[in-house]
C-alpha cells in the first residue's frame, strides 16, 4: 500500500511539474489539458507548435511592380506569432498584405518549419 501511494504521488508530481513547463503562448488556442495530452501523446507535434511560435512568420517589404491580390491582415504590436494573428500552419506557405503598410506577412508551410526544426 505504501509503495502504491509513493508511485501515485510521483506520477502526480511529475504531471504538475510537466504542465508548468508548457508554453503559455499556446494557451491562446489550446487548453492546459489539451497541451498536456499533446505533449504526452504526441511530443513531436507539441515541439513543432512551440517551434512554429517563434519561427513561422516573418515580414518583408512588398515587392515593387508585382500586382497580386492578397488577403489583408492587420498587425498590432511587434512580438507576434501565428496564434496571436489567428492563423494556422498549413501545407503551403501563406502570404498576406499588411494593412496600412507596404509589407508582406509570410507564414511558412509545415514542410519548411519541419525542415528548420530537424536541422
Amino acid at each position: 500500500m505504501k509503495l502504491i501511494s509513493i508511485v501515485l504521488m510521483s506520477i502526480c508530481c511529475s504531471f504538475v511539474s510537466f504542465s508548468q513547463e508548457l508554453d503559455s503562448r499556446l494557451l491562446e488556442r489550446y487548453s492546459s489539458l489539451e497541451l498536456a495530452e499533446l505533449a504526452k501523446d504526441n511530443p513531436a507535434e507539441y515541439k513543432f507548435l512551440v517551434h512554429a511560435l517563434d519561427n513561422a512568420i516573418y515580414i518583408i517589404d512588398l515587392p515593387k511592380g508585382k500586382e497580386v491580390e492578397l488577403e489583408s491582415i492587420e498587425i498590432k504590436g511587434k512580438e507576434l506569432n501565428f496564434i496571436d494573428l489567428g492563423l494556422s500552419i498549413e501545407d503551403r506557405t501563406q502570404h498576406f498584405k499588411v494593412i496600412g503598410e507596404d509589407k508582406l506577412l509570410v507564414v511558412k508551410s509545415r514542410h519548411l518549419l519541419n525542415l528548420n526544426l530537424n536541422k
